[in-house]
């Protein structure tokens, strides 16, 4: 096993033998005197194992075809340099994360480019979709034997960031578009995969914005179906916009929320498709939940994420009536006051503040985080999501104040 903290180098000394059936490679490197025979050497990310010590400078290494035909070392030259990485000791600090030196495959360099206003290289490489779920938005993956923090992803392809130190220190910043890279996904996340994709949820890569105002990225992250954590003093809610949200991103926020799915909308909204509040024991000052409705094109008790999605769209199209629901119903809207309030701006009222001025229909999700034991999650466990999900947190008074528009007269009054 390897850190990935590429501290050596090498160079292609000479190469015989045929891909069919196996090359011996040897290779000049300064690591000679810290190996004997037998000992595994990471060589761009692939573990080889050392066969004979030439001399003081070269090592022997016999490569099979089976690992010619998975990695790079098929197309490798004489005189080029490659990555050369030592095994960990026990008592070694793992500055990268365990690699293993089993690539899973190759995959080619999309683009380059440097990072706005940063001295970051970021490259973007082509994902083959049978390792898709393997890598997150956000995790470890080794990229020729380096440990590196993926910094994007989308569909086809993920990215990742390279500081300056690590230029220097290995040949990636070398590289331009079309080059291969021997890849090695992070091992643990194997253990995060399973053929329904539940246990395999995340935060769509797409949605996440790259805009750096505050403002401005949470508006590009509602227009993209994306999610947010607003916080409220000690309360956190996972929002997006109703309209926007995708699939994959509600069932993502259904699981961390353990709740049923909850839409926040304006009273402007509730009333004009005359779905009636309880009002049984509830203040005029407090938020009011409104009856579970359903979609009428849905069965009864379908908790599905198309069907939810089918019963969200009753807050986010003009041509929809009473006509078009029915209870009981597998979401909830929650009804917000307004300018006749007397309540104080919220978790809600700042979802659907985003949804005003990222000028979308006035309804959001709005899901409360609840942990295993059915307690609102606490700031350091909100945290963890955000940082492991790349899903910013912001804070009520950031989206709206107490003397903002929303509550003034006319605020609800087109809806």
């Amino acid at each position: 096993m390897f850190g990935g903290i590429i501290k050596h180098s090498g160079s292609v000394h000479s190469i015989s033998g045929n891909n069919s059936n196996g090359i011996v490679l040897e290779l000049e490197t300064s690591i000679v005197s810290q190996v004997q025979i037998g000992d595994s050497v990471g060589v761009n990310g692939v573990c080889l194992t050392v066969t004979e010590i030439i001399s003081d400078s070269i090592l022997k290494f016999d490569v099979w075809p089976e690992s010619l035909q998975r990695t790079t070392l098929a197309d490798l030259k004489i005189a080029q340099e490659v990555h050369v990485d030592l095994p960990l000791k026990a008592s070694d600090f793992i500055g990268g994360h365990p690699v293993l030196g089993h690539v899973d495959f190759v995959g080619s360099i999309v683009s380059m480019s440097q990072v706005d206003n940063a001295s970051q290289l970021k490259i973007w490489i082509a994902l083959p979709a049978e390792y898709s779920s393997l890598i997150p938005a956000r995790g470890s993956i080794a990229v020729d034997g380096v440990s590196l923090t993926i910094t994007g992803r989308n569909e086809n392809s993920f990215a990742i960031s390279l500081i300056p130190e690590t230029l220097r220190l290995t040949h990636l910043g070398e590289l331009k578009a079309g080059d291969a890279l021997n890849i090695e996904v992070d091992f643990s996340s194997r253990a995060l995969q399973d053929k329904s994709g539940m246990i395999n949820l995340a935060n769509e890569a797409e949605t996440i914005s790259d805009k750096i105002d505050t403002i401005a990225a949470a508006i590009d992250t509602y227009t993209k179906g994306g999610l947010l954590l607003i916080q409220n003093k000690e309360s956190f809610a996972l929002c997006s916009s109703a309209e926007k949200i995708t699939d994959r991103n509600l069932s993502f926020a259904l699981s961390l929320s353990r709740t049923p799915c909850t839409v926040a909308v304006t009273e402007g909204l509730a009333e004009k498709l005359f779905i009636p509040a309880p009002v049984i024991n509830t203040k005029a000052e407090e938020r009011r939940f409104l009856l579970p409705v359903n979609h009428r094109a849905n069965e009864l008790h379908d908790y599905t994420t198309a069907a939810m999605k089918k019963s969200i769209s009753l807050f986010c199209s003009d041509e929809l009536t009473i006509d078009d629901w029915m209870t009981p119903g597998n979401i909830n809207p929650l009804q917000i006051y307004g300018a006749n309030s007397s309540s104080r701006p919220g978790l809600p009222e700042a979802a659907v503040a985003l949804c005003f001025k990222s000028k979308l229909p006035h309804a959001a999700i709005c899901q409360n985080l609840i942990d295993a034991d059915g307690k609102e999650m606490n700031s350091e466990q909100a945290h963890v999501i955000s940082t492991r999900y790349q899903i910013p947190i912001y804070q009520v008074s950031e989206l709206i104040s107490e003397n903002s528009e929303l509550f003034e007269d006319d605020y609800f009054g087109d809806l």
